[in-house]
């Protein structure tokens, strides 16, 4: 949805007065690749700022990191996000983190087109329909679901990988003055954020070993609480919207998480 709507804009009239594309997350975020991507496409310089980077990722690059480095985005680092204040530019663009904002709608209006279409001429037409998928800020979920709340055989389900989605439903509803909500299920057992816990590795092995590859952050929990609440699922049409790239994969596949790390997820 990113792409989609950043695409849109800076192909618009409007996009041609922003010289420049600020934003800030996670150094494998998959914004910062998706963003990296279309600054390059429109020619238009990208500023990111993140965390700390490793020394040994900023010696060996790699995943998303490695793919803006590649497209000239310039990363700039912070010792923190939380109270960070994004450069005040009228000529920038600037994208806040997680591309939490009502701006998103547009994109995932495309989104919520193409499901219709897909829908229409392949499902008989009293299917029920679920659609899934994660929630990182909860922006896409949201959206999706203002777009086909209006289908009454389609119920969107989200996921959150990354914390509680209601006080961020609740904002997203209050600027955009949408009431309605994606239904929100979650796992019993807490897994910490971007940890490469074993209970999500096996998940994503089962699906890779036939054939389909996802992205090991948002995934692999989905994929957990679709399984463990298949009976809400086993009469309906099941569609999984990827919303992680597989770029990041490499760098979690062989991290272990740390003692520390395995206790906050019991």
């Amino acid at each position: 949805s990113t792409q989609s709507t950043g695409d849109q804009l800076l192909s618009s009239s409007e996009g041609e007065n922003y010289e420049r594309l600020v934003g800030s997350g996670g150094n494998q975020s998959n914004l910062l690749a998706a963003v990296s991507y279309l600054a390059k496409k429109h020619l238009k310089p990208f500023t990111y700022y993140t965390t700390r980077v490793s020394e040994k990722l900023r010696k060996n690059p790699h995943g998303n990191y490695a793919t803006a480095l590649a497209l000239g985005t310039q990363i700039v680092e912070v010792e923190a996000l939380s109270n960070l204040d994004l450069p005040s530019n009228p000529k920038a663009l600037v994208i806040p983190f997680g591309a939490s904002c009502p701006e998103v709608s547009w994109g995932v209006s495309i989104l919520a087109e193409e499901l219709i279409h897909y829908i229409d001429s392949t499902f008989p037409f009293e299917s029920k329909v679920s659609i899934v998928l994660p929630s990182g800020t909860g922006a896409t979920s949201f959206y999706l679901n203002k777009h086909l709340s209006v289908y009454r055989n389609i119920t969107v389900y989200t996921v959150p990988v990354a914390g509680d989605l209601t006080s961020e439903f609740n904002r997203l509803g209050s600027i955009s003055h949408v009431a309605g909500r994606p239904t929100v299920l979650d796992s019993k057992k807490r897994y910490r954020f971007a940890t490469p816990h074993s209970d999500l590795k096996k998940i994503y092995c089962l699906f890779k070993n036939r054939g389909i590859e996802f992205d090991l952050i948002y995934a692999p929990k989905v994929w957990k609480v679709v399984l463990e609440n298949w009976d809400l699922f086993k009469h309906s049409e099941l569609i999984y919207i990827h919303t992680g790239g597989v770029e990041g994969n490499i760098c979690l596949l062989y991290t272990s998480p740390s003692p520390r790390d395995r206790q906050k997820s019991r």
